[in-house]
């Protein structure tokens, strides 16, 4: 399982930050073989909504949504180089801020390509019911069936 290092219960940040990731798959090796790991991964993100630097709620939020939400806001989708994930603020309708990270095409891909890199068995993915229409374009584009 490599996701929820933050939560609807925690405060805001990646989802799955890619040297977690790292460190897990790592951390798995120790005690199996590598043919025998299926890295769990995200498909969604966390939009919490803020008061004073505090978190009031959060929520789990489709990526399709966290970009509708990004554009009906018209606010720029930042990148983190260090956690390799999208994010962004916006104020909501009232004027609450709000933060959202978010899994996205690249950062599925990345955590993809590990499963190429590392040579593990497979990878699952969590997704909490919401709709993550380019996870079956990267399943094709980076892992085949074995015959």
């Amino acid at each position: 399982m490599a996701y929820d290092w933050h939560e609807a219960s925690s405060p805001p940040g990646p989802v799955a930050p890619i040297k977690e990731v790292r460190k897990t798959i790592e951390y798995a090796q120790k005690f199996m073989r590598r043919n025998k790991i299926i890295l769990g991964v995200p498909r969604y993100g966390y939009d919490w909504t803020m008061s004073n630097g505090a978190v009031m709620s959060a929520r789990a939020i489709s990526v399709m949504d966290t970009i509708e939400t990004a554009m009906k806001y018209q606010v720029p989708i930042q990148y983190s180089i260090e956690d390799q994930r999208p994010f962004y603020r916006y104020q909501d309708g009232s004027g609450k801020l709000h933060i959202v990270w978010f899994e996205d095409a690249k950062a599925l891909a990345q955590k993809r390509q590990m499963i190429v890199d590392y040579r593990l068995k497979g990878i699952e993915a969590w997704q909490l019911g919401l709709h993550f229409p380019q996870a079956g374009y990267l399943v094709d584009e980076f892992l085949t069936k074995k015959l």
